[in-house]
């Protein structure tokens, strides 16, 4: 006996059928026969629009299988819209009718209009008794056309990042992890999801120093873009002085959220101005210099001639005078002061020669260049009984003919100035520190005003006639520009009678530190 169909039920099948036809989405009753028994008014549209264009337009052919002609009457419905996802979609609407499978989902890409749309159908049972089944089918183009979109903007975006010569990433701000990184970035080591400070610094902790300020730090504090200078570490661990610019990335809340860093590898460009920096300052010097010996020159070249002239003129009177009872004692002074001109015309052209340019470097022992220096002095030494004590030398890179200049000036000097009636004391030394080795030279001469310990390095600078102490004033500025030719530093300690020390160093070779540990 058949249930009869209240009005209460009628009305209620009305309200559900209005409340369908509302909807824009495809909804469809089937049978246990997958027949369409009640759809709402999106999906009668739908079939109409089917049905005037029922070619397929994606390149598909209408397949005539025994599935496709057991539900044919599915075709040119929202369910049976493309032809070549037909055996699937049938297959699973005879799954979900038998039992088999609770509901199903699927996605279709349906090239059958003027252009590609997308949809979701889901089919599930609308009871236990499996007598009739929903079927909703939802279009979803305009999500999958901006999906579309967004991924080729990406792609677009990437192929740009990946142009760039430069490393280019975004950075968390919340743990440090690099998010996005482009092709230059990986090349120089720093990958995504690695820490921002190990994958730059291969350090345990973002920068805290100010010579190094954090640029994350910097931005969180200002919200605004910043320009610094860091040294960076590449994947070799080589130490890179870099250019950081650094953006901040905004939530719709105004807080920074991520931040974008593009770094330059400026390395070059602050070892060519270290270079114009140092040229400069050589520059100077050499102009400084410059001066000194057009006034020192004009004086002490004019000096002899102006003695040797004074001579000659002497020579004259007394050739006219007498038959020349002193004319050897005036010849003889002549001649001691054209050999002072000539020594400093050729300490002048010794000078002008150390150049660090053109000076070859290699490998030299210490103690044979001190030796081959006391051999230069053995007369002086001899004559005045001088004492030279000479440490264990290391074996250092650089010029031997420079170096022996170097000790054969100091240890000269050491014995040059000396009170009269002492026997001179020299002692040489070398130690080490973590980068160059202090060599040393110690005299227990008549020392050296405490105002003039800088001025003796300066060309032409003569603490004492020539009456006193024979001299040019180019011994110890030659002994300066050897060693800055080493780049080494040379200074001296002392105090007036009490002797002085001179101190030099020389940077410490680590392929000879490493031979030498072997």
């Amino acid at each position: 006996m058949d249930t009869p169909v209240t009005p209460f039920f009628q009305d209620a099948c009305s309200i559900l059928k209005g409340a369908f036809d509302c909807l824009n989405d495809f909804i469809g009753i089937l049978d246990n026969k997958a027949h369409v028994v009640l759809a709402n008014n999106a999906w009668e549209e739908f079939v109409r629009e089917l049905r005037t264009t029922p070619t397929p337009a994606c390149g598909c052919e209408d397949v005539s299988s025994p599935m496709q002609i057991s539900f044919a009457h599915l075709i040119n419905t929202p369910i049976g819209m493309c032809v070549h996802r037909n055996e699937d979609i049938f297959g699973n609407v005879i799954d979900v009718i038998k039992g088999r499978k609770p509901e199903f989902f699927a996605e279709v890409n349906c090239c059958r209009f003027d252009r590609q749309r997308w949809f979701l159908l889901h089919m599930a049972p609308l009871d236990t008794s499996h007598a009739f089944f929903l079927m909703h089918i939802k279009e979803v183009t305009s999500y999958r056309t901006a999906e579309q979109n967004v991924k080729k903007l990406n792609e677009f975006l990437q192929i740009i990042l990946n142009s760039l010569p430069h490393p280019f990433y975004v950075i968390d701000v919340n743990d440090y992890t690099i998010k996005l990184a482009n092709e230059a970035a990986k090349q120089a080591g720093i990958e995504e999801d690695m820490l921002c400070y190990h994958a730059t610094h291969s350090a345990s902790h973002p920068c805290e120093s100010d010579v190094h300020p954090c640029p994350l730090k910097k931005i969180l504090e200002t919200k605004k873009s910043i320009r610094v200078e860091h040294v960076h570490k590449d994947n070799k661990g080589n130490e890179r002085v870099v250019e950081v610019n650094a953006h901040p990335i905004f939530d719709d809340k105004g807080n920074v959220i991520q931040f974008i860093e593009y770094t330059i590898d400026i390395t070059q460009r602050k070892q060519a101005e270290e270079n114009v920096r140092q040229k400069t300052i050589e520059l100077e010097r050499s102009n400084k210099e410059l001066q000194m010996f057009a006034s020192t020159v004009s004086h002490d070249l004019k000096q002899p001639l102006t003695s040797v002239a004074g001579y000659l003129e002497l020579i004259e009177s007394e050739m006219n005078r007498t038959r020349g009872e002193n004319l050897q004692v005036f010849m003889k002074n002549a001649q001691a002061v054209t050999r002072r001109m000539c020594g400093l015309i050729d300490d002048l052209l010794e000078y002008s020669k150390i150049r660090k340019e053109s000076i070859p470097m290699e490998s030299v022992d210490s103690n044979e260049i001190v030796k081959n220096a006391i051999a230069n002095l053995h007369s002086v030494i001899k004559s005045q009984k001088a004492r030279v004590k000479c440490g264990e030398l290391p074996v250092v890179w650089g010029n031997a003919m420079l170096l022996e200049r170097l000790f054969q000036n100091l240890i000269g000097n050491a014995i040059k100035f000396q009170a009269q009636g002492t026997v001179p004391h020299i002692k040489i030394t070398a130690e080490t520190n973590a980068n160059s080795w202090v060599f040393s030279v110690s005299d227990n001469g008549i020392g050296i005003e405490k105002e003039y310990l800088r001025q003796i390095f300066d060309v032409f600078k003569r603490l004492h006639s020539n009456v006193h102490y024979s001299g040019h004033g180019i011994g110890l500025a030659a002994c300066k520009r050897i060693v800055e030719c080493h780049d080494g530093s040379i200074w001296v300690e002392s105090e007036q009678g009490k002797g002085s020390t001179f101190f030099f160093t020389i940077p410490v070779n680590n392929k000879l530190r490493s031979e030498h540990a072997d």
